[in-house]
């Protein structure tokens, strides 16, 4: 019997200086140099660097590191060229600051496929959301029938409007609503919220809190979360949305001193059959919100109508603001029964049976349809705009409908390309956050962070499948024809041939006279070599 040991995976391929990024979260730089050759490399270095201290960081091989107190990135870029160039150095590495894996503690996480198909677990690499690049708190405001606020995975990540004193029965800001700690209800004219399981579902598939051992993660771990309950009334609807706009009007004009800092809206609501045209007052307020910064995420219809031509409300609205989703499934296709339009339905987002949190304050759901696929939307709109930039923050200030256009562009730009979904939304594809990060990065590229979309091949694992035989599992950017080979521990090639890649599969192939050892399974992918180290032990 034989089996297979998955080993560290680690890509080298060679970097000109001018591309690393030597920035503020670099300490100094790691190099190979024989012994011999370290009292002249000091000496050069201290003639050059009169701060620089090196110093052997490994008993086994000739590694040492240089630090300086150089603060500049021309400065770390000199240093880095200085000892790249001195005679005798084998390798130079950056010495960059290691960040922990971005990969939550809650014990359900393994039953939300979504994040694997939106790419949540690539994008958390980046931000989990919470703050912008100023560190200020973003806002995902949701309209819906009720709230289980107290919920084990809600309740920590609720707006709360600390310019309102809780329980006095007065409007200390001023805004017309007494008592409206973390939204309003429209029903029933009070800062309450009733509970109902559809609201909750809802917040947990944009924000349930991420990392706290407890349940399941949203999209956006640390978004908080404005809540405002309609009547079920078109009136009530554009009530909500009236108090999402006069938030983000005072957060505006004060500079962020007053209001709330909302980003997107989630509503997962609509009239089937209905248009536009009949519901000017509706429509014109995804205008108002975008001139002010907020985009708007709605869910369309859960029928499958082509509403383009059967009409659904707000799906038909025309706003450059609005965000209309339909629902995927589990095999990453378009739903059977879900609304499409090539001119009024953007984006498909994964709302098949989807983990949520219920109105038990410690219960999970399974729910589908667009419902979930919106505020799934929503989560990652405002995990865009915690991106660690400033310039998106100093952006969303200055001119926040245009970052607010561009954030859409992006989303709808990035989205991953699926035949099921072609023609029949206007993007054609399934939602993909951290190809919408490298979309946005591209109009801001003085952040700090780089964001590099994955446009090689990449080997996922290698098992073994039966005697002899391996499986290699795989991800590809295209389908296309590519050649593989397998090395042993003394770099002997056992096996080669090629196959036809599909975006998402595996290949066989079989090492005969397999004994115990490490082995490395080789992808010529546009010319470049991409490896998977692995090991077996034959038992």
């Amino acid at each position: 019997m034989i089996r297979s040991l998955l080993l560290l995976l680690i890509f080298w391929s060679h970097i000109s200086v001018g591309q690393i990024n030597l920035s503020k979260s670099t300490n100094g730089v790691i190099f190979e140099c024989a012994p011999s050759r370290m009292e002249s490399l000091t000496a050069i270095l201290i003639g050059k660097f009169s701060d620089v201290s090196v110093r052997k960081i490994s008993h086994n091989l000739n590694l040492y590191v240089a630090n300086s107190a150089l603060k500049s990135d021309n400065d770390k870029k000199e240093l880095f060229n200085v000892i790249s160039e001195i005679k005798g150095v084998r390798s130079v590495t950056p010495d960059h600051i290691v960040q922990p894996r971005s990969k939550p503690n809650d014990p359900r996480l393994n039953e939300q496929y979504a994040h694997n198909f939106i790419k949540s677990f690539d994008a958390w690499e980046i931000t989990t959301g919470g703050k912008d690049g100023k560190g200020r708190d973003i806002v995902i405001a949701i309209i819906d029938d009720g709230f289980q606020i107290n919920h084990e995975d809600i309740k920590s990540n609720l707006w709360v409007n600390t310019f309102e004193i809780s329980a006095d029965g007065k409007d200390n800001d001023n805004n017309g609503f007494k008592d409206d700690i973390n939204g309003w209800n429209f029903k029933n004219d009070t800062g309450l919220l009733d509970v109902n399981d559809h609201g909750t579902y809802v917040v947990g598939a944009a924000a349930a809190k991420g990392n706290n051992d407890k349940g399941i993660t949203g999209v956006n771990w640390d978004a908080k979360l404005m809540l405002l309950e309609s009547g079920g009334s078109v009136s009530s609807v554009i009530e909500s949305y009236d108090y999402i706009l006069s938030q983000k009007k005072l957060w505006n004009s004060s500079r962020g001193t007053k209001g709330a800092n909302v980003v997107v809206t989630s509503y997962s609501g609509g009239i089937q059959f209905a248009k536009a045209e009949d519901y000017p007052a509706w429509c014109i307020l995804f205008d108002q919100l975008g001139a002010e910064g907020v985009i708007s995420v709605t869910a369309t219809t859960n029928e499958k109508d082509n509403v383009d031509v059967v009409g659904d409300m707000p799906s038909t609205c025309t706003s450059p603001y609005l965000i209309v989703v339909n629902s995927s499934d589990e095999l990453d296709e378009l739903e059977s029964i879900t609304g499409f339009g090539p001119k009024s339905v953007d984006i498909s987002a994964p709302g098949e049976s989807i983990l949520t949190t219920s109105k038990n304050v410690s219960g999970y759901k399974l729910e589908s349809g667009t419902s979930l696929a919106t505020p799934i939307v929503a989560g990652a709109i405002a995990l865009m705009y915690s991106i660690p930039c400033q310039a998106i923050a100093e952006a969303a200030d200055n001119d926040p409908s245009d970052v607010a256009a561009k954030v859409k562009t992006a989303l709808m730009a990035g989205s991953d390309q699926k035949q099921s979904m072609t023609g029949l939304t206007v993007s054609g594809g399934r939602l993909n956050i951290i190809k919408a990060f490298v979309k946005i990065q591209q109009d801001y590229l003085n952040c700090d962070v780089v964001i590099v979309p994955a446009t090689l091949f990449k080997i996922i694992d290698v098992k073994s499948s039966s005697g002899t035989t391996f499986r290699a599992n795989y991800e590809s950017p295209s389908q296309s024809e590519k050649s593989y080979f397998v090395t042993d521990a003394i770099g002997r090639i056992v096996s080669q041939g090629k196959f036809l890649s599909q975006l998402l599969g595996a290949f066989n192939f079989d090492i005969n006279n397999v004994i115990t050892g490490s082995y490395s399974v080789t992808v010529v992918d546009e010319g470049k070599n991409i490896s998977f180290g692995f090991g077996v032990v034959q038992n």
